[in-house]
Parts: C-alpha cells; structure tokens; sequence
C-alpha cells in the first residue's frame, strides 16, 4: 500500500439473533420473544444461509476481520449452533489470522458451562449487557438480571481466560443517584473489563418508553445524562481505558474491530431480521420479519445504492464520532473532492470555534475537539446542510 492510500479498512460477518426472553421497553431492535422451536429453525437456516452466500460469491476475495453475533440475545444461542455458524463463515469465506469473534451476552445466561462451550466454538471475545448494577434502575430498564449478575459474569468471563471481556452501560436512567452510577463504571472496569461502552438512555418512538416520554408520564433529563456520560468517561480514562469512539472506552489492543468496520466506511454481510449489509456504496436491508428467516428459500431485502453525498456525509458522522477523526485519504476516494471544498462553510465555522481541529502530518485528518465529542450529531448536522444527497 503506498504512502497516498487510505488505510485498509475490514470486512465483517454481522449475525442478528433477534430472539429475547423479555423485551426492554427501551428497545427498538428486531426483536422477539421465541415460541417452541424457532430457536432451534433459526439456528439452522442461518448456518445454511451462510454457506449460501459462500457460493453467491458477493463476498468472495474477501478475509473477513470479525464476526458479530448480535441482537436481541445470542447468548440464548445454543453454543452447538454458534460453533456450526463459525465453522460455516470459515469454510464459506477467507478469514484472517486472529479473526475477532464477538458474542453479545445478558449476565443472567453467563455461567461456567456455558463459558466453556462459547471458547471452544471460537468466541473470543464477550460483550455483556451489564446496563447497570444497582436494583432500582435495573427494574426500571426492564433487565431480567438482577446486581450482582452483571458483576459476576464478568468476574465468570475474565477467570475462563475469554480474551475479550466487554461490558455495556447506560448513562441517564432516571433516579438513578450519582454515587450508584459511579461505582457501577468503577466495578466493571475492576471485575476485568478490557472494553467499556457507555451509551445515554435514547428514547425511539413507538416503544413503551416513547409512549410514556410522549404522554408526559417520564422526563429524560438530558443535561443529566450528559453530566453522568462525562463522569464516566472520566473515570474509564483514569483506569487506564482511552475513549477512541464517542461510546467507547478500551486499551488499543482491544479496540472492537467489528464496529470499526462500520465507522471507517468499510464492508460487511449482514444475516437475520433487519440485518443490514454493504459493499462497495450498495447497501440492502433483510426483511425484519421472523417468518422469512425460518423458510426455506431467498430472504427478501431491501436494496439501495448510496451516493456521493450519502456516502461523504455517513463518513463525516461516523468519523467524526472516533477520536482519529475523518481520514481524508479515505474520504477523499469516495469522489466528490475533499472536505474543505465541499463543506468550506460548516468547516470554516467549526474550526473557527475551536470545535472541529486538523491533526496528523500535512493535516491529513479532521476531528472534534475532545472537550466537544458530545457535540458529534450536531456537528454532522451543519455539514449536511451543505453536501448535496442525490
């Protein structure tokens, strides 16, 4: 690769497993509570489906970097099919040395057994949807774990030797006191976890949550969550845990690669309800319906061609979110010229304030400010109004 060429980015294996014993009432995902043997024909349509699209040949010449089994509850999996869905992804695609395997887990379906079987199928790395660790806002969230779960299947994953122990929590639930949001931060990061995301509680229309946000029942107090976010921000930082995306806190070397995937622009296969999919500027949407992932036969999806503009302006909000900022070698081979000529205005205003700032050798990328990384959606929001779409 020469000095000019924007940095390789991955290819990746999403895997949506849209199956939850209870759905949060936060949650706007494609999710369902499973009947009697949907399980067990999900599993085995999706191992299917991935040799299926071996042959298609649409990823072909391409290593996959990681493989990503979210959802809903993977973990509600059975590990037999998790091992055949990797061993399927392996023989249909090229796969690098050290592929990252990540599986998204609730605590409540940690245990030892399990652990075992997981590591043995290939998963190394877990992702734990702690959210939070004290009795009050968990049953607010509508977990079905209770605190001392969340800790101890950390404490479970880092004594199996997983390689990578991840954990999830939610910055801004009401009533919840500063000094519980604090010491929730503060035991993940000791129980072992390598990887932290902290996310503030987002309120999507059309869920329980919405509808009472919406008639007056609940107020999110936004100033709140930002005043929490940035305390535990801090305290990550002061563990040793650098925040290189606006949500996510780790050492280097365990940075998610999957999600990297995604906020540098690159390509991965999306399988399951909702799932979505790109490559090359082309990106399809599975069909969000159970039913068609059960059948037998082409799943339908939805198709879209991505322009220019669609295609800087997801650069510009997704890079802007990650502490290296926006590559403008990779920016730049999307066509259409460079940031400073297609949004001189947004970028005069922004770097005048302080907000947005060069860095790198030759100015070679843009990023927010770190005093101003809360500030990422309205920052994309003033460069929109200048890149044409069509």
């Amino acid at each position: 690769m020469s000095a000019e060429a924007p940095e390789r980015t991955g290819t990746g294996l999403y895997i949506h497993a849209p199956f939850c014993r209870k759905i949060c009432p936060y949650c706007d995902f494609t999710v369902f509570e499973p009947k009697t043997g949907q399980g067990k024909r999900f599993g085995a349509r999706l191992v299917e489906r991935i040799e299926e699209e071996g042959r298609t040949g649409r990823f072909g010449g391409r290593d996959f970097d990681s493989v990503y089994f979210g959802g809903g509850t993977p973990s509600l999996l059975a590990p037999r099919v998790i091992g055949e869905a990797i061993g399927a992804a392996k023989r249909a695609f090229g796969v690098r040395p050290g592929v990252e395997i990540t599986l998204e887990a609730n605590p409540e379906s940690v245990n030892e057994r399990r652990i075992g079987e997981w590591l043995e199928a290939g998963v190394n790395r877990v992702s734990v949807g702690v959210q939070a660790l004290d009795r009050e806002s968990l049953k607010w969230l509508g977990r079905t774990h209770d605190s001392g779960q969340g800790s101890a299947a950390l404490r479970s994953l880092v004594r199996a030797g997983v390689p990578r122990v991840c954990a999830d929590l939610i910055a801004g639930v009401p009533g919840q006191s500063e000094e519980a949001w604090t010491r929730a931060v503060r035991t993940v990061i000791d129980e072992g976890a390598t990887h932290l995301s902290i996310y503030c509680l987002t309120v999507h229309t059309g869920t329980p949550l919405g509808d009472r946000v919406s008639d007056g029942e609940i107020e999110i107090d936004e100033e709140e969550q930002s005043d929490r976010y940035l305390q535990g921000a801090r305290i990550a930082e002061s563990r040793g845990l650098e925040r290189y995306e606006v949500s996510s806190f780790s050492s280097p070397e365990h940075r998610s690669r999957h999600n990297a995937t995604y906020w540098k622009g690159g390509d991965w296969l999306g399988l399951g309800p909702g799932a979505c999919s790109h490559r090359d500027g082309v990106r399809w949407k599975e069909s969000p319906r159970l039913v068609d992932h059960l059948r037998d036969g082409p799943v339908p999806a939805e198709v879209e061609v991505l322009s220019v503009g669609q295609r800087q302006l997801e650069a510009i909000m997704l890079g802007l979110r990650l502490s290296e900022g926006i590559d403008a070698e990779r920016f730049e081979s999307l066509g259409g010229g460079t940031l400073e000529r297609i949004a001189p205005r947004a970028l005069e205003e922004l770097v005048g304030y302080g907000i947005v700032q060069r860095i790198g050798t030759g100015a070679r990328r843009w990023r927010l400010h770190p005093d101003r990384t809360l500030l990422a959606d309205a920052v994309a929001e003033l460069f929109a109004r200048e890149i044409p779409l069509a």
